[in-house]
């Protein structure tokens, strides 16, 4: 995207001032420009201005994406929250699913190699109440009965991802419920 935004910001400055690509104005004999001529470059500018402001929108906009990342996956004592990007139901709110531990079946890190190209890191979990996550879901897609979540592009390596959610899966599952006297 913030290439998108440099190549606008470069074709700007192409169209109003360097005409490498883009044609000038017509110019008489003298070098002034003709009746013709000013309506173009009143043209170029209008059009340059355009993109500067695109190219430079476009271009905050990718800045400000790698700057303020957020996270796919959390994890906490209580819960696995999950950041899928799409609507759970058509004109909905973007999904940001907390899936309790105990619905958890399973969470695990595995290569996903049916695209044909590169493999791609994923992270497969596997719930007992599949209605609470969104049916298609942006960065992740379901095979069977398990969501595989992309993990490629994560700054956490996905292995350690899927071990610290085991160790809080086995964690909750030995927890002391009210039935044994209490909770710890």
């Amino acid at each position: 995207m913030g290439l998108a935004g440099l190549l606008l910001l470069l074709a700007a400055l192409d169209v109003v001032w360097l005409h490498r690509l883009s044609g000038p104005p017509d110019r008489n004999e003298d070098g002034s420009l003709t009746s013709r001529g000013i309506v173009q470059r009143r043209s170029d500018i209008l059009w340059g201005s355009v993109m500067i402001v695109g190219g430079s929108i476009v271009l905050l906009a990718a800045v400000a994406g790698l700057a303020v990342r957020r996270p796919v996956v959390e994890l906490t004592d209580d819960e696995l929250r999950l950041r899928l990007g799409a609507p759970l139901r058509e004109g909905g709110p973007l999904a940001t699913v907390a899936v309790p531990w105990e619905e958890v079946v399973a969470i695990r890190s595995a290569t996903d190699e049916t695209d044909g190209w590169q493999p791609t890191r994923v992270l497969v979990l596997e719930v007992e109440d599949v209605t609470r996550l969104p049916v298609d879901p942006w960065g992740a897609e379901w095979k069977g009965g398990a969501l595989h979540i992309d993990a490629d592009s994560w700054q956490v390596p996905v292995e350690e991802v899927a071990l610290r959610s085991q160790l809080l899966l086995v964690r909750k599952a030995r927890r002391p419920t009210d039935d044994d006297g209490g909770t710890v």
